[in-house]
């Protein structure tokens, strides 16, 4: 995977330990990619500027505006003094996502318009999807890749 250094990644959760990961992934009955534990361990969420990723086979490119942070005893919408990234556990939780897609798919990121870029439950691919689609765009072989993909886009008006 990259040096995650150059996603210059600010303003995300408490620096997470192996210890609280495994008790979280444990929590939600989670197996994920080892390159996610490695993205969370370096830096447990936050905001890039490297936020762009068009992977060379779609039509359209997919910006992240945060990748979510792994809390540890805060509830949903909580954030802890400092942090203003989401929570993964108020996405994993939240009502109106249990049913249609957390159930087969993990939210890691919000991107541009409303979307959640998750990891396939069954087969870690990267998928977008939006609160009310029932279903999942396909994104990325993998989360390594899909990092590997993210790009530093200039915002043209």
């Amino acid at each position: 995977m990259r040096d995650l250094n150059e996603l210059q990644l600010k303003r995300g959760g408490e620096q997470l330990t192996e210890e609280q990961y495994e008790t979280f992934l444990t929590s939600y009955n989670l197996i994920l990619p080892q390159s996610y534990k490695e993205f969370m361990l370096f830096k447990n969420g936050g905001y890039s500027s490297v936020n762009s990723y068009d992977g060379g086979t779609i039509n359209f490119g997919y910006s992240v505006d945060e990748f979510f942070m792994i809390g540890e005893i805060w509830g949903l919408g909580e954030r802890p003094e400092g942090v203003d990234v989401r929570n993964v556990r108020s996405t994993l939780e939240h009502p109106a996502l249990v049913d249609n897609i957390t159930s087969t798919l993990y939210p890691f990121a919000s991107g541009g318009g409303g979307v959640f870029l998750c990891i396939g439950k069954d087969d870690h691919k990267i998928y977008s999807i939006y609160q009310s689609d029932d279903e999942p765009t396909y994104v990325a072989p993998s989360f390594e890749d899909f990092i590997n993909g993210l790009e530093d886009v200039p915002y043209e008006e």
